[in-house]
């Protein structure tokens, strides 16, 4: 529950805004309920949905919060672990997230963690909240391999291998759109080059490589 809470802190889940999954199996997933606030989430607001997106239990030995129901967003979800190995899914609110999303077709590449993310996360088109035709924009923002997506006037999905993962992602993704956001206001960003992407996602993993030895 502490990253649920960390999301809350950081302004990313505002007024029971934002959900998160976790992909348990090929038959199931673990999503928060409909109008969770983050920050007093307990183990009775987590929901088991099938491949359908119906609920069937909350967790092993855990009583559901009586009259919980899956987060609206819930086929969002099931369409992202449709289309990528995602093991866990977090849509945010974030006000950066959501501002940025309402006048670029990309996020550009100011800093280079953004290689964290699969590179310039790209923004898909606005659709009503909790509909099919969101759930499939966002689905295809992600097949190719992408980490997170923008949504116009909305805010973000990010995935990860964990929920830590997942979430520590979305926070990142705040920030770099928080630092395009700061350098707009100061003048035309300078912005860094695929090769210069490339450099830094591959001096990322020879520092893993090398911590790991």
């Amino acid at each position: 529950m502490r990253q649920l809470a960390l999301l809350e802190r950081d302004g990313l889940a505002v007024a029971g805004a934002g959900n998160v999954s976790m992909r348990l199996d090929s038959e199931r997933t673990l999503i928060t309920r409909s109008g969770l606030r983050f920050g007093s989430a307990s183990a009775a607001d987590l929901c088991v949905v099938d491949a359908q997106g119906v609920l069937t239990s909350g967790l092993p030995d855990q009583e559901l919060r009586a009259g919980a129901r899956p987060s609206s967003e819930t086929q969002l979800h099931l369409g992202v672990y449709r289309v990528t190995d995602a093991r866990a899914v977090v849509h945010t609110h974030g006000a950066f997230c959501t501002a940025v999303s309402t006048v670029v077709e990309t996020l550009p590449p100011v800093h280079y963690s953004v290689h964290r993310l699969g590179g310039p996360v790209g923004v898909v088109g606005y659709h009503t909240f909790g509909s099919p035709e969101l759930a499939d924009a966002v689905a295809t923002g992600l097949a190719g391999g992408a980490r997170a997506v923008l949504m116009r006037n909305h805010g973000a999905v990010v995935t990860g291998d964990s929920v830590e993962q997942a979430a520590e992602f979305a926070q990142l993704l705040e920030w770099l759109c928080e630092v395009y956001w700061r350098a707009c206001a100061l003048g035309t960003p300078a912005l860094l080059t695929p090769e210069q992407l490339a450099a830094a996602a591959d001096q990322s993993g020879r520092i893993a490589y090398m911590a790991e030895r």
